[in-house]
């Protein structure tokens, strides 16, 4: 894909709209892979197996967003997180959670079909609700961008949820703040990141699908755009990379490996970038 066939595709990504039958076909793709690489590392009752270093609370409900989507590996997708909170409740390395936990179960209960167990699903939106007790206002410090970023989606759609107004009023307030910090500096703080653009545009892309406030979705949206036109205006067609300053990169970014933006890139556009994950 050329660049000025990239810009043009970018500017008509379905935004809040239906997933397309080619993004839908390669969310499966994606987790089908995952399923078989992954759900070998735990065991039947959610505890980990794997050789490598056991992970921390919100791997484990992001490993659960793919198994639940399986008949194959939804009761260990379940196991996983109850799993998860069984450590959190004996005061284990997983006594303390924070946003990201706290959006992790915000995803889970969005996307959920009737996979989730009873149980899961009553402690996963206890978590959520822990969220209400944060009062202070969200703010966009120039820094780590995507923890706004997930604080702002928890507390939207969250109050949305479970209707709580000052959660919800706190996340509304959350967006007018990020839209004023455009006007000043025009991109993120975390600008043309491989890893935390895509972070931060999923959970605002979260808040512009499921709110149910036509002003909250036209605020998302207009974030969600200006994030794609980051990200395609230093899209590098001849690599697939994105190119230029950025902000916040790691080792497997800078040597051209794989990286959230590829996903993200793939999974919107499939194989009209020439680099298939």
């Amino acid at each position: 894909m050329r660049r000025r066939e990239f810009l043009q595709s970018a500017a008509a990504v379905p935004l809040a709209g239906a997933a397309t039958d080619g993004q839908n076909r390669r969310r499966a793709e994606i987790y089908a892979l995952h399923q078989t690489s992954c759900g070998l590392l735990f065991d039947d009752s959610g505890k980990w197996i794997g050789k490598s270093t056991a992970p921390g609370g919100r791997e484990r409900l992001w490993h659960a967003m793919s198994l639940l989507k399986s008949d194959s590996t939804r009761a260990k997708a379940n196991a996983v997180i109850r799993e998860t909170f069984t450590m959190r409740e004996t005061k284990g390395l997983l006594s303390t959670f924070s946003h990201f936990e706290f959006t992790a179960s915000t995803q889970l209960l969005l996307a959920d079909k009737q996979e989730l167990t009873m149980e899961n699903r009553s402690k996963l939106s206890s978590l959520v609700k822990e969220t209400f007790a944060r009062k202070s206002p969200i703010r966009w410090l120039g820094y780590n961008d995507n923890f706004p970023a997930m604080e702002n989606m928890a507390a939207t759609l969250g109050g949305e949820m479970f209707d709580d107004q000052a959660s919800r009023e706190r996340g509304i307030g959350g967006l007018r703040k990020l839209l004023e910090y455009f006007e000043r500096r025009g991109v993120l703080a975390e600008y043309t990141s491989a890893t935390y653009s895509p972070v931060t545009l999923l959970c605002i892309s979260n808040i512009s699908e499921y709110s149910r406030d036509p002003e909250v979705r036209r605020m998302a949206l207009e974030i969600e755009h200006r994030v794609w036109l980051d990200i395609a205006a230093h899209f590098h067609a001849p690599t697939n990379l994105l190119a230029g300053p950025h902000s916040r990169a790691y080792n497997v970014d800078s040597v051209g490996h794989l990286h959230p933006a590829h996903m993200l890139l793939y999974a919107v556009f499939g194989d009209r970038l020439w680099l298939n994950p």
